[in-house]
């Protein structure tokens, strides 16, 4: 919500429309009569549309009602909150963490990558910090259609009041579509004190802190208690160093430039904290001193920015007289310190730009003043604006050429990793090269692998000299290239050779980049290590004398050393191989009397056969509406058994399980963890009831409302521990099931929120765009009850998941896809690339369809909606997707050119039309009666025919046929091989059953294709299955005419119908 904009004013002289404003009298004028009046106030008038624009940034909201509503507004903007506990138990400070920046820039689609910059706008209560950045987003807003969020300016009644507490976080709208856009923080006064504004009107969380609505995380300040610090020791210590550490400006905002010693005073204080005790900073910040509302400034020269830079810098050295012994404290205490340790400083201002790699200073004239008009602050405005540009971007370039450039995800996971640090830590250093290596990504190219497995060794081994990293590294590198080289099949392909050929290249450019952005300076003090690397040694020297308590951190001057050496280590390298040259030819061909590897424990590896087709299953998300699918999936149970003949767990069935939500724990259940259908539906419902345990009557809406969801997080985490397996990871080498599992979640780790996988299998990187989430240490790997908890982390219902071991954070798949038949699509290709991708079916299942609800919902845009309608918004994403579902399954079909291909896509959803209203996400009261509309569903006539044609799909895609040999007769060709089975040799016995019942195979060949016809094929050979064991021996021939032509093997039931086994129809050629 934004304050109102001044009404169009008309002329005082003739009444009509008025376009120019005259200052010193406050009237405004047409164009005509405005002529006869500047007769007497010459250039005191400016353009009406200037004037209005002006007024709209400084107008105030009176009306009490409509500020609250600003403030509730205003609450969704935070990004970093403290709030203290009431005096209960041993409660702590807590430091509050939301997901802000992933709400500003998600949807910004161009350009792909962003690289955000932030500008963080400090300074005493008063100075009109907010007004200022709602004059640079009101300004910017010009040529954008949606201004986003602003912040609230001071009540007049008073002015001295903070209008809001912790940092809130805004976006310029001019840059939010560039590649680096600025953000905005308002932090709170210098010194905090209490939360006084928006409290008041909303009320307190369980801790006494705000209202939110996005939260990331919520960590406790352990230090605290220990230095018995109340909030505002909190603020002035925990701020400054975040802040300080990551922005690229800090615009300090000033009443007066009268008080300029003062304010460098509290400049230096504020800096010092970052700059000492921050470890590998590229670059400091730029500063820029606003110094707004100036009354009095009858010298103009201050309007220009070079000028007024000039005049402050002199004042404030002026400040200081040696020779008449004028000086003040805190000067003389930073330049004593900075002498000590090898830096002399000579004047105020130097010490200044020490802590700062940028100056200028702009000034705001008062609205109030009569020798100034609105003229003047829009062009002040404009300059301010311009110079944050400038300056932020310059000070972002300094990092960038130091190998520190942040887009969005990494940015987002620094702050995490630095709010983590400055919860726990009160006095140790931060370290930026130290999360840099905790956040490696997984590598896509070779040098990356070298630079990660260096990295490992350091942390792991803890080797702290960087050519012993590179010594050891050298045989794996040679190893490696070995492999590689064998696999190529050349007779030399254990030569140095190959390796200058292919790898030389990489392994230089991965020392280098070790060198740049991991190698510590080698300089050492009293045994003590420099902790600067290459591109982070822009402060000099930086000790940590005592790590574990962060004591004793000292700064000095001088360069950065190291001993590195580029060729070091391809000789190497080269020389491991040649080793490796001489063994290998020295042990070919030779028995190994010994295996040289035994492990107690197997590894078990499923594998499709490459010519089998491959059978997907979707799960939608829904809620307790998921309890539909499970009574779908029991019925389509029922009659593979009787095609079958036996039992067989229908999700043996299928090669990969996708779901979403709801789906995805059912996925997770019955695919990954093997339950069976009656238990997962007992598991579920029990599952239901936990979860959505109400809290105590008459809290639900106010929970909602200020902490941003309805349940309980401890209850529901503890209640997927207790029903998955609470240590083992997701993707492990025990896992008992040979079905590839994903399932769906929304995060932000690419910039903007789209829908991730979280998988039990592992593949290769093949997308730009790519999906698949994988952490690049087994530590980091996904538990199974993260997976459920990520996937179904429902907005408004449920606290957004953070996973500690990456610090990503997860919501409900459900948010982006609830139908996840595109990516589950796109995700097949992926893992079984070219010919062996082929589809034999996939089924998609819904969580009830209510024909009444009507077609496809709108899509809207979430970024122009503020306050409680953005709760409203995300509180009906789940319900609007579920709606949504079918649309996007028919969209999906519509996209597929290929009618043989459409028809193996197979949509299933219950229809709910008992004249009810359709259940809630989390109402477990219906669950019964969703049992029951599902049952009255699956039996009725219209059902049960596509329930027995899916049966049979599935019967004969257990089957697949594999080609021994292919040669040709004088009149036609010969293909040998058999028909295999794919279920698991504990299965094996319910073929059995199916040869009893009397089916056979039947091979046929295309027809010559007709003009929009659908494909035929003639009867080559039938062969009766036999009881023999499998595989079951099938020879048959094929007409030189129709040797390039598709063959397709069907499984000929015994009423005569019949399906095609997987993989088919294909050519055999």
């Amino acid at each position: 919500m934004t304050s109102p904009v001044p009404n169009p004013m008309v002329c005082v002289k003739c009444g009509k429309a008025a376009n120019y404003h005259c200052h010193p009298c406050d009237d405004p004028y047409c164009s005509s009569c405005q002529v006869d009046h500047c007769d007497r106030h010459a250039n005191r008038g400016i353009p009406y549309e200037i004037y209005q624009q002006v007024e709209a940034v400084l107008a105030t909201e009176q009306d009490e009602s409509l500020r609250r509503q600003m403030h509730d507004c205003d609450s969704l903007a935070r990004w970093i909150g403290i709030t203290m506990p009431d005096n209960i138990g041993n409660a702590q400070p807590s430091l509050w963490g939301y997901s802000r920046i992933a709400d500003l820039l998600t949807g910004n689609h161009v350009p792909e990558i962003q690289y955000p910059s932030l500008v963080s706008f400090i300074g005493g209560t008063g100075t009109g910090k907010s007004t200022l950045i709602r004059s640079l987003i009101r300004f910017s807003c010009q040529n954008t259609p949606t201004p986003g969020m602003e912040p609230i300016i001071s009540d007049p009644k008073t002015p001295h009041r903070s209008t809001s507490s912790d940092v809130h976080l805004y976006s310029d709208p001019g840059t939010e579509h560039e590649e680096r856009p600025l953000l905005l923080a308002d932090s709170e006064g210098l010194r905090g004190g209490p939360p006084e504004a928006w409290p008041r009107w909303l009320g307190k969380d369980e801790v006494g802190g705000a209202v939110v609505t996005t939260i990331n995380n919520k960590r406790t300040i352990t230090w605290a208690q220990n230095e018995k610090a109340d909030r505002m020791y909190i603020v002035e210590h925990l701020y400054p160093r975040f802040l300080y550490t990551f922005s690229d400006l800090i615009c300090f905002v000033a009443s007066t430039a009268r008080e300029i010693e003062r304010d460098t005073v509290d400049l230096l204080e504020w800096a010092s904290l970052g700059y000492e005790k921050t470890l590998n900073q590229r670059t400091p910040p730029a500063l820029l001193v606003v110094i707004n509302n100036a009354v009095g400034l009858e010298d103009r020269s201050w309007y220009d920015v070079n000028e007024a830079t000039r005049k402050w810098l002199t004042r404030l050295d002026e400040s200081v007289d040696p020779a008449r012994n004028i000086t003040f404290s805190k000067y003389e205490e930073l330049k004593n310190k900075w002498s000590r340790q090898g830096t002399e400083i000579s004047k105020p201002s130097q010490l200044l730009l020490h802590y700062y790699s940028d100056f200028k200073v702009v000034c705001i004239p008062s609205s109030s003043a009569k020798l100034q008009t609105h003229g003047d602050i829009y062009l002040q405005y404009q300059k301010l604006h311009d110079e944050i540009r400038t300056l932020a971007l310059l000070t972002a370039k300094k990092k960038e050429e130091a190998n520190l450039i942040l887009d969005t995800t990494t940015f987002q996971m620094y702050v995490q990793q630095a709010l983590n640090h400055f919860a726990e830590e009160h006095g140790k250093p931060f370290d930026l090269e130290e999360v840099s290596g905790n956040m490696r990504p997984v590598p896509n190219k070779f040098k990356n692998h070298v630079v990660n497995v260096l990295l490992h060794m350091r942390d792991k081994i803890g080797i702290d000299k960087e050519r012993v990293l590179l010594e050891r590294m050298a045989p794996l590198v040679a190893a490696t290239v070995a492999f590689s080289a064998s696999q190529s099949g050349k007779d030399t392909g254990l030569q140095p050779t190959h390796f200058d050929r292919v790898f030389a290249r990489c392994c230089v450019e991965a020392c280098d980049k070790f060198y740049q952005e991991h190698w510590r300076c080698e300089q050492s003090l009293n045994n003590k290590r420099c902790k600067n690397v290459k591109g982070g040694h822009t402060k000099g020297h930086q000790y940590v004398h005592n790590p574990k308590e962060g004591s004793g951190i000292w700064i000095c001057s001088g360069e950065f050393t190291a001993s590195y050496d580029p060729s070091l280590f391809t000789k190497l390298v080269v020389e491991h191989l040649r080793s490796l040259t001489i063994y290998n030819t020295e042990i070919h061909r030779q028995t190994l009397q010994q295996a040289l590897i035994k492990d107690w424990w197997p590894w078990v590896s499923f594998v499709k056969p490459p010519s089998a087709g491959v059978r997907v299953l979707t799960l939608d998300g829904g809620g307790v509406r998921g309890i539909l699918e499970l009574i779908v999936l029991r019925y389509l149970q029922d009659y593979v058994a009787v095609e079958l003949g036996a039992y067989v767990p229908v999700i043996d069935m299928f090669d990969l399980v996708v779901g979403t939500s709801t789906g995805g724990i059912i996925a997770l259940g019955l695919a990954h963890c093997l339950w069976d259908i009656p238990g997962s539906i007992v598991k579920f419902t029990h599952l239901a009831s936990k979860i959505f345990t109400p809290r105590p009557p008459g809290t639900q809406r106010l929970y909602r409302y200020l902490i941003g969801h309805k349940y309980r997080t401890s209850v529901v985490e503890n209640a997927y521990r207790n029903l998955f397996p609470k240590d083992g990871p997701l993707v492990s080498s025990q896992r008992a099931s040979p079905i590839k599992v994903a399932v769906t979640a929304v995060s932000d780790i690419s910039g903007s929120y789209r829908p991730y996988l979280i998988t039990n299998y592992s593949r290769p990187f093949v997308h730009s765009k790519e999906w698949l989430v994988r952490p690049d240490t087994y530590e980091q790997e996904v538990k199974v009850w993260e997976a459920a908890r990520a996937t179904s982390a429902a907005p408004t219902f449920f606290k957004p998941y953070t996973h500690d071991a990456t610090g990503v954070v997860y919501k409900d798949g459900a948010l982006k896809c609830n139908n996840p038949i595109r990516i589950a699509d796109s995700e097949r290709r992926s893992i079984w690339r070219s010919g062996s991708n082929s589809l034999d079916l996939h089924l998609s299942i819904g969580t009830g369809v209510n024909p009444e609800l009507g077609g496809a919902v709108q899509s809207y845009d979430r970024r122009s909606r503020t306050g409680i309608g953005v709760l409203i918004d995300i509180a009906t994403d789940a319900v609007k997707s579920t709606m949504d579902s079918e649309s996007e399954y028919e969209s999906f079909r519509r996209d597929l050119h290929d009618e043989e291909i459409r028809k193996r896509y197979h949509r299933f959803n219950v229809c709910i039309n008992d004249g009810q209203p359709t259940p809630s996400f989390d109402d477990c009261r219906h669950i019964q009666r969703l049992k029951d509309l599902a049952k009255k569903h699956c039996e009725s006539k219209d059902i049960e025919p596509q329930l027995r044609q899916l049966a049979r799909i599935l019967v004969s895609s257990t089957f697949y046929y594999e080609k021994k040999s292919w040669h040709r007769l004088p009149r036609h060709w010969v293909c040998q091989g058999a028909i295999h089975s794919r279920l698991t040799a504990e299965r094996q016995k319910a073929l059995s059953a199916l040869v009893t019942k009397g089916v056979s195979f039947m091979v046929g060949t295309e027809s010559p294709p007709n003009a929009g016809g659908e494909p035929k094929f003639e009867t080559a050979t039938t062969v009766s299955a036999s009881v023999t064991p499998w595989p079951m021996p099938l020879e048959f021939a094929v007409s030189e005419a129709s040797k390039d032509r598709r063959i397709c093997i069907d499984l000929i039931f015994p009423d005569g119908l019949h399906c095609a086994i997987s993989g088919f129809p294909r050519t055999i050629a």
